[in-house]
């Protein structure tokens, strides 16, 4: 699931975004897709902002460049 999670960040915005908008491009449930985001950020995969009503998620700047290699 965390890999998928990874795969459809590529589709977000650069700067990041919501839960749900990742977990519709993963096809996951929210539950699932919030576990793998916190697991991606324990690994330091992923930057989580914003606040405590409102997160984005983003790709951090060298996964993100790993990603799209890979996918090339």
């Amino acid at each position: 699931d965390c890999q998928r999670v990874l795969q459809a960040m590529i589709l977000v915005a650069d700067d990041g975004g919501q839960l749900e908008q990742i977990s519709a491009a993963a096809g996951l449930s929210l539950n699932a897709t919030a576990a793998c985001l916190a697991r991606l950020a324990t690994l330091s995969l992923i930057q989580i902002r914003g606040n405590l009503h409102e997160k984005w998620y983003a790709l951090h700047p060298l996964t993100r460049h790993f990603l799209i290699q890979q996918a090339e």
